[in-house]
């Protein structure tokens, strides 16, 4: 895997940036340790010394004795404010999206409360919209008779249907569903 000389150099300031003095070898170990890359199969001795001699250029490195560098201390204290300043900033742009979530789930639950408390409401009023039929059909069913007026078969049953039609109607009363006046 062929390595561009930009990663290369990330790679290189990265491990340059704990402000150590490095020698060459342990660069290139660094390089294998960090990233599995490794010299002359993943990058050339080309790449390395011209991003080597570079840094020396620039500035970035400085080089204490034969094979030996570490990181100029001034451009040390810019990466480290620079680094400062972008974990700050990162810090502040994930407190902005935590707090713009926390705000819309805090929209989203309460809409879905609101809707929630609508459908439970609205599915309330159906089944006691359903009830109230199933007492007033009871209701005429059962006008006039008596358990007199059955044969013993029926008479548990019927006994079951005139507990279910006054609970019904309890119900229905208590939910305002059904007055005095709407009794059949």
């Amino acid at each position: 895997m062929a390595i561009t000389s930009k990663k290369l150099q990330r790679v290189i300031f990265d491990i340059m940036s704990d402000g150590g003095l490095h020698d060459l070898s342990d660069i290139k170990e660094q390089i294998q340790q960090r990233n599995g890359w490794s010299y002359k199969a993943d990058y050339t001795e080309g790449q390395f010394s011209s991003t080597m001699r570079r840094f020396r250029l620039d500035g970035t490195l400085e080089q204490l004795e034969r094979g030996s560098y570490r990181m100029n201390p001034d451009v040390l204290e810019q990466h480290k404010s620079k680094q400062a300043h972008e974990m700050e900033q990162e810090k502040e742009k994930k407190q902005t999206q935590e707090e713009e979530q926390i705000h819309e789930s805090e929209e989203n639950e309460s809409a879905t409360v609101h809707q929630t408390d609508e459908d439970f409401f609205s599915a309330s009023q159906r089944v006691l919209h359903i009830l109230k039929e199933q007492y007033m059909y009871l209701s005429k069913q059962m006008k006039g008779r008596t358990v007199d007026s059955l044969n013993e078969k029926d008479i548990e049953m019927t006994k079951i249907i005139w507990k279910l039609k006054n609970e019904l109607e309890r119900i229905l009363k208590e939910n305002h569903i059904l007055t005095e006046d709407s009794n059949p």
